[in-house]
């Protein structure tokens, strides 16, 4: 695995922290939540972005995404009482699928 693969990884966890983050800061009125989202927002689009130099756009896009929706869903449901249903749970399933295909079909190494 190279680095772009690395970089990617790590814009996915600042999805994810961010998205976290963006609850907690009741709407950007509390201080920290607000500017630590901020921060892993800008640190997510430079991975990204770093990412895309040697994976296909189409690809670290949509697995970006997709694991972020997941890390979402997931936060919703285990902090947030969001429901769990066997229908999200199978729908959680098809994106994680999806994102899988995506990168054993990637050309990047």
């Amino acid at each position: 695995m190279n680095i772009a693969w690395f970089c990617l990884a790590g814009a996915v966890i600042a999805e994810i922290t961010m998205i976290a983050l963006t609850k907690a800061s009741e709407g950007w009125t509390r201080l920290w939540p607000t500017l630590g989202l901020i921060a892993a927002a800008g640190i997510g689009m430079y991975l990204i972005a770093r990412a895309a130099k040697d994976i296909p756009i189409s690809t670290a896009y949509a697995i970006w995404t997709g694991l972020g929706g997941i890390g979402a869903a997931i936060i919703g449901m285990a902090y947030h009482n969001e429901p769990a249903s066997i229908l999200k749970i199978l729908c959680i399933l098809s994106i994680l699928a999806g994102v899988v295909g995506l990168k054993l079909l990637s050309t990047a190494t």
